[in-house]
Parts: structure tokens; sequence; C-alpha cells
């Protein structure tokens, strides 16, 4: 756990192999667990400017710069990580934006982002929490526990959820009649 250390060794093999990405991503989680966010922050936009698909070090650029109160500049970062399939940051956009956390509010992409991270595979936290978040707005729903406006935030983001699944169930680019 000598992190101020491990930053000076990082950086070193940086010097021999600067192209390799994962050893930028390491400089940021060590310079992350150091308390050194700006050098963090570089180390994270290093590695995916040298891998732009590496979902972690997105995920993990976006987490630092909410930590610098930067949190309009980590939308995009946390956006890229949860489109590639990170739950995690799927469930940090939902929680951003159902309770309007550097981003406008909006009950719709909550709900599209907790839908995303309820179909991950895994059965922990961050997918049981977003399972929940749904099934209390169905039943909200059906019990008629919002005013007409958050109804029709809900409405909505059931619609967003059926649009993303038709988007992405299979034979869905073919034609209706064949």
């Amino acid at each position: 756990r000598q992190w101020g250390k491990a930053v000076v060794a990082l950086e070193t093999a940086a010097r021999l192999q600067p192209a390799w990405a994962h050893l930028h991503f390491a400089i940021g989680k060590a310079s992350t667990e150091a308390g050194k966010l700006p050098h963090a922050v570089a180390a994270f936009q290093r590695a995916v400017e040298l891998e732009p698909r590496f979902v972690d070090a997105w995920f993990h650029l976006g987490v630092v710069l909410r930590a610098q109160n930067r949190t309009s500049e980590a939308v995009e970062p946390l956006r890229l990580a949860a489109e590639d399939g990170s739950g995690e940051a799927q469930s940090l956009l939902a929680s951003m934006y159902a309770n309007g956390s550097g981003v406008d509010r909006s009950i719709p992409l909550a709900m599209l982002w907790w839908f995303r991270s309820s179909r991950m595979s895994l059965d922990d936290g961050v997918t049981q929490t977003a399972k929940a978040q749904l099934a209390e707005l169905r039943r909200g729903l059906h019990r008629n526990l919002f005013s007409p406006n958050d109804r029709q935030e809900v409405l909505t983001g059931f619609d967003l959820i059926r649009q993303d699944l038709h988007r992405h169930a299979p034979f869905a680019h073919l034609p209706t009649q064949l």
C-alpha cells in the first residue's frame, strides 16, 4: 500500500512502454489511492487515448472526475463505459439521473440505465439494486402512487426501455414482412 512508490515505479515502466494502455490505467489507479487525483485523471485519459474501448479506464476516469467535483465532465466517460457494458457505470449514471447529481434530473434516463444494469448476468448488489428500482416504479404505477407528472415520467421511462429492447432484439433490423 505504498502508493506513492508504486506510482514512481509504474511511471518508470511507462517510459519504457509508453503505448501500453494498461500501464497508464495502473498509474491512474495507484495515483487515485495516493490521493493524487489530477495525476490519476491524466493517466486514465492517456489509457483511453491509447485504447479507446478500455471500459474500466473510462469508468475510473468518470469516478475520479466526480471525486474532484467535476461531475459534468464525468458524465461522458461514464456514459462511454456504460454503453460498453460496465454495470457499475450504468448504475452510477442511473443514480445521477435519478438524483440530478451533475446532470439534469431525468427519471426516464435513470430507468433506462437501471434497465441496462439489470440485464447484466451478474448476481451482485448493483444488478439487484437496478432490478429493485424498476420493480418499485412498476408497482408505483399499478398502485397509482405517482402524481400525474411523475406518472408520465415513469411511463416515458418504460417506453425508452421498450425502444431499447426493440433496438437490440435479434432480427430487429429485418423488414416486418418477408
